[in-house]
């Protein structure tokens, strides 16, 4: 009986060996495909910046009139102050009850009397500050700018 038995397990071992050969197995799985990622796109370069431009703001000085006028009445000269471009012509005019004397320390302005209802006039032919007065009445002052 021994080997009997011993034929047994043999037989049951040789069809373990069949079985465990003969079985289906499943093949294996497959490696997952390696998934392509999109790299992002690069960012744009910024436009350049220029910095601001400077602003320059010119000094804008009124043109000097070509001409002025002053008035002289019982109560002085009317404006007291005239401002003229060089070349310009200045009227005096004299609308006063008295005679005027305009009289100035370098004579640039003509040093004339003139009486009620009269004119008198001057070309400036340089820049300066030209002061005068009424010699009559030497309260009286004026001044006339050439720029």
């Amino acid at each position: 009986m021994n080997l009997k038995k011993l034929g047994i397990v043999l037989l049951v071992l040789a069809m373990l060996i069949f079985a465990v050969g003969c079985a289906k197995k499943a093949p294996p799985a497959p490696a997952p495909e390696p998934v392509a990622v999109p790299e992002p796109a690069p960012a744009p370069e910024p436009a350049p910046v220029e910095p601001p431009k400077e602003v320059v703001k010119e000094e804008v000085k009124p043109v000097a009139p070509a001409s002025g006028s002053v008035k002289y009445s019982d109560t002085g000269f009317d404006p007291a102050e005239v401002k003229v471009a060089v070349g310009a012509t200045v009227t005096w005019e004299n609308t006063a009850k008295v005679p005027l004397l305009i009289s100035e320390k370098t004579k640039t302005i003509v040093s004339k009397r003139t009486v009620p209802g009269e004119k008198v006039e001057t070309t400036f032919t340089k820049a300066g500050t030209f002061e005068y007065i009424n010699a009559v009445k030497a309260n009286h002052k004026g001044k006339v700018v050439v720029e």
